[in-house]
C-alpha cells in the first residue's frame, strides 16, 4: 500500500512538472507572478485569464487574470499585467514583467477583459463600479479604465501605468 501511494505521488509530481515545462512561455511567466501575489489560500481562476498581444506584435503581451480566496474568504481581485518577450537574450522563451496592477474586484469594480480596446501602447477596458446599495453580485455604474506603456524614467524599459481619460497619470501617481 505504501509503495503504491509513493508511486502515485511520484506520477502526479512528474505529470505536474511536465505540464509546467510544456506550458507556453507567457503562461509560465504569469504563473510565476501569481505565485508571488497569492497568499497560501488564494489561487488563480484560470478560466478567467486573457492574454492579448500589444503594439501589434507578439513581443509585448497584456494579461488579465483573477485571484480569489485571499485569507480563505470568498473574494476576488482582477489584475492587469504586461510582459515583454526577452528574445534578444538568446532565451526566446522568457518574459520580463513590465508592470502589474489591481484593476477591480469584489465590492470595487468589475471589468470586461474579453473586449479590451488596444490602441498603440494603451489598453482600455469597460468597467462597472459598485456604489452604495449595489448587491455584491451586480455593480451598476459604467466606466472605463485605461493603462498605457510608458518609458520608465530611470530605466530603458517601458512600465505599465494607469492613465486618466486625458492621458495623464491618476492624481495619486503623478510625479
Amino acid at each position: 500500500m505504501r509503495f503504491s501511494l509513493r508511486l502515485a505521488a511520484a506520477i502526479v509530481f512528474a505529470a505536474a512538472s511536465t505540464a509546467q515545462a510544456d506550458a507556453a512561455p507567457i503562461d509560465r511567466a504569469v504563473a510565476a507572478l501569481v505565485s508571488q501575489l497569492a497568499d497560501h489560500d488564494a489561487s488563480e481562476y484560470r478560466g478567467g485569464r486573457r492574454t492579448y498581444p500589444m503594439l501589434g506584435d507578439e513581443d509585448i503581451r497584456v494579461v488579465f487574470f483573477t485571484l480569489e480566496g485571499f485569507g480563505g474568504g470568498n473574494n476576488y481581485t482582477f489584475y492587469i499585467a504586461a510582459f515583454q518577450l526577452l528574445a534578444w537574450t538568446g532565451k526566446p522563451d522568457r518574459y520580463q514583467l513590465l508592470g502589474v496592477d489591481q484593476i477591480g474586484g469584489n465590492g470595487w469594480r468589475s471589468i470586461d477583459a474579453d473586449h479590451p480596446r488596444i490602441s498603440g501602447e494603451c489598453v482600455t477596458l469597460a468597467t462597472e463600479d459598485y456604489v452604495p446599495g449595489d448587491p455584491m453580485s451586480h455593480p451598476t455604474v459604467g466606466g472605463t479604465a485605461t493603462y498605457c506603456l510608458r518609458l520608465h524614467p530611470y530605466r530603458s524599459t517601458r512600465a505599465l501605468e494607469p492613465v486618466e481619460a486625458d492621458g495623464s497619470p491618476p492624481p495619486h501617481r503623478k510625479r
